[in-house]
């Protein structure tokens, strides 16, 4: 299966992409806190401006309306992602040793990046629809790498052949993204003891416990 990577127009003015990077990420991580904070209707940006230590006037010259800048935190969710899922393992590593690298990857960017998790998680809201169309961009991606890696696991025969392609897909689509959520919040690393108990804190043993099962479900 070829895997297409999902085109994403950019939202910001040049103006953003002309001040030093430094200050670029500054603005972007002290929105994603706000946005996290206070939800992306409750945030204001003139709140972030100040905030981030620049004028309400600059911030309307990066970026033109607040949907603006949230597509712009989308984008950068977005290459977060593509980061992890392009993961180039070394040769010789197969199928289920890459698994457990992306689940690495992907449980240490909520622990480091909880701001942004929540965000993707607010705007799958009914209420928060009009993102919907740059979201689905995130998951479509997802999704076709995670069937491009099935159809390579059948291939190199860590996989059982028989299974649906499409349904394992979702299954571990699913799992990760439970996984990240498990991180965004006191309540959701809560929930994460009840289901890993002494283990919670223990983040190898969480993504070995997890690549198991995956495992026992997959191999032939």
């Amino acid at each position: 299966m070829e895997r297409r990577e999902i085109p994403m127009k950019k939202y910001h003015n040049e103006t953003f992409d002309n001040i030093p990077g430094e200050k670029r990420e500054k603005v972007l991580r002290t929105a994603m806190k706000e946005f996290s904070r206070n939800g992306l209707t409750g945030t204001k940006v003139g709140d972030i401006a100040k905030k981030a230590g620049i004028s309400h006037g600059s911030m309307y010259s990066y970026f033109p309306t607040k949907d603006a800048l949230i597509n712009t935190i989308i984008l950068k969710g977005y290459e977060l992602q593509k980061s992890g899922l392009s993961e180039n393992p070394a040769t010789g590593r197969n199928i289920f040793d890459r698994l457990g690298a992306v689940l690495t990857y992907a449980q240490q960017l909520a622990k480091n990046d909880p701001d942004i998790i929540s965000i993707w998680n607010e705007m799958s809201f009914e209420f928060n629809s009009r993102f919907s169309k740059q979201i689905i961009k995130l998951e479509e991606e997802a999704i076709l790498f995670w069937k491009n890696f099935i159809e390579e696991g059948k291939e190199e025969g860590s996989i059982d052949a028989s299974i649906d392609t499409d349904s394992a897909a979702y299954c571990i689509d699913s799992i990760v993204g439970t996984l990240m959520k498990s991180y965004i919040s006191r309540h959701e690393k809560a929930k994460l003891s009840i289901h890993f108990g002494n283990n919670a804190d223990n983040d190898d043993k969480v993504v070995s416990s997890i690549m198991t099962l995956v495992k026992n479900m997959l191999k032939p």
